[in-house]
């Protein structure tokens, strides 16, 4: 049976030794049937792929073979109905596809075999694309993501400039009218709800991948044990934490305070698949991935760190694990979550350059993996971090103002004119031009958003600094990709508040540029 010719091929042994290589030499499974099914001969690959036993490729017989074949199939119906139709058929080909109770999958391909224009037996090939289908739907995933992402990107980014106009005017009634303690109480909650407002769209601009960071070379193994106290109080007294952190681990470069948040997602989220309580573990250890691997959209190839959350709680379906990621998407009581702890990990992890994967059974747990590539070189001194004091404004200085969203370009005006400032408002690249032609000499500092219509911040600040090398610029964005500015330029994301807008134009103003 398996591997071998039957015997009426014995006299053509030059031919059969050249069949026999051609068999051999591919990475399928080759399986050759007679017209009533019986099998003639296959090669080893065939028995690898399908695990047939040793037992049962020398024991000759056809029918222990197609149990044990049938026995590891989800459907065997399936099987069965295709070789039942392809018989009944001897000139028809076919292609579909098998899947596996194990979780693999198989392309099965059978063609007829002629001899003197008669169909005397059929070949079947099996190719296992177990993986390729894999990196096929982590791509796909990956993409509904990202457009996911970008759409709430977009929007955070639109919501930021609103919410920087409401913060901002909440602060000049809060400052304007001290003895009103009624307006106080009023705008203060206006004020509190707008901060909550922010802080949502901080996650979702993490989870778009395009909030701001400050990527530090770090040791994950420090992080953990100093987020360890915090984690305890987190998850309560009935939730056993234990902690395996690798020797020798290699640094990473990411941003340790949104690392450290993507660790209290993870433990919340496990925490609250535990209501009565379980064993939650933190792990760190060292892998290397491979390059098939990295081509579905994690790290690159090489050697990863990686940060394993596992918990013993309810587990997922495999349903509710292709959207855990998507924002808002929560499988809570409503009210009892908002959907954005796992997609703000998510995008963390992305912006950093790595990977964030995860395995569950129902009633079984869930292991959440972190992969984040390795660098190798030391790990960032905080004291090199230390901030930096208030500034004190200076007067006189003129301001070039560039701003689109009309609300936000008379704040930040008003604001800046109250520290003393001269300010020239405009609401695109080419107005501002014309307002720094017009006047008998350049301004002293250029305060710019970076996305309007037609030139950008960054093509206006080009050409102004043209004309005016020495000129200071501070772009103002909530994008991420809008941080990356010149060396001498700074950067203020949104949302801020007036006394945010005024340290910095002071700091420009009076210190060597500071990058933010």
């Amino acid at each position: 049976m398996f591997g071998a010719i039957s015997d009426d091929a014995r006299g053509l042994q030059p031919i059969v030794s050249l069949l026999r290589a051609t068999l051999e030499s591919t990475a399928d499974g080759i399986l050759v049937v007679d017209r009533d099914g019986r099998i003639v001969t296959s090669n080893r690959q065939f028995a690898v792929m399908w695990r047939i036993p040793a037992e049962v490729v020398t024991s000759r017989d056809d029918e222990r073979a197609i149990a044990f074949v049938l026995d590891q199939l989800r459907d065997p119906e399936q099987f069965l109905s295709k070789v039942r139709e392809l018989y009944s058929t001897p000139e028809a080909e076919s292609f579909d596809l098998l899947d596996f109770k194990d979780g693999r999958l198989f392309e099965r391909y059978s063609r007829p075999q002629w001899v003197e224009g008669r169909a005397v037996g059929r070949v079947w090939s099996f190719r296992d694309v177990t993986q390729r289908k894999q990196l096929e739907e982590e791509l796909r995933q990956a993409q509904k993501l990202e457009a996911v992402g970008r759409l709430a990107g977009g929007i955070a980014h639109d919501f930021n400039n609103l919410l920087t106009t409401i913060l901002g005017y909440s602060d000049l009634l809060l400052r304007g009218h001290p003895e009103d303690a009624e307006l106080q109480d009023d705008v203060g909650e206006i004020r509190k709800a707008s901060e909550r407002a922010a802080a949502l769209t901080r996650q979702l601009l993490a989870f778009s991948r395009k909030q701001v960071i400050e990527p530090r070379v770090i040791d994950l193994n420090a992080l953990v044990v100093e987020s360890s106290r915090m984690l305890r109080r987190l998850i309560g007294e009935d939730i056993e934490l234990s902690t395996r952190l690798a020797s020798d681990l290699p640094t990473v470069r990411a941003d340790p305070i949104q690392l450290e948040q993507v660790i209290v997602n993870l433990v919340v989220n496990a925490r609250d698949a535990m209501p009565g309580g379980g064993r939650l573990s933190i792990e760190t250890t060292v892998r290397r991935v491979q390059e098939a691997r990295a081509r579905s959209g994690g790290p690159t190839a090489g050697d990863c760190v990686v940060l394993v959350v596992s918990d013993t709680g309810s587990g997922m379906d495999a349903a509710t694990q292709e959207r855990i990621f998507e924002p808002f998407f929560t499988t809570k009581e409503k009210g009892k979550g908002t959907g954005l702890g796992l997609s703000t990990a998510y995008g963390i992890v992305k912006q950093s350059g790595g990977d964030i994967r995860v395995t569950s059974v129902p009633r079984s747990g869930s292991t959440f993996e972190i992969l984040l590539p390795a660098v190798g070189e030391r790990a960032d001194d905080d004291a090199a971090k230390a901030p930096v004091g208030r500034v004190e404004a200076p007067r006189h200085a003129t301001v070039l103002l560039a701003e689109d969203e009309d609300g936000l370009r008379a704040l930040n005006g008003r604001v800046l004119e109250a520290r003393g400032y001269r300010v020239l408002a405009a609401s695109n690249a080419a107005e501002a031009l014309l307002l720094a032609e017009r006047q008998p000499g350049p301004p002293d500092l250029l305060v710019t958003d970076v996305v309007m219509p037609g030139a950008s911040g960054r093509e206006l600040a080009r050409r102004l600094r043209d004309r005016h090398p020495g000129l200071k610029v501070l772009y103002v964005s909530g994008y991420a990709e809008d941080s990356r500015v010149e060396d001498d330029a700074s950067f203020l994301q949104k949302p801020f508040t007036p006394e945010g807008l005024s340290e910095r134009v002071a700091e420009l103003l009076t210190t060597e540029v500071r990058r933010s």
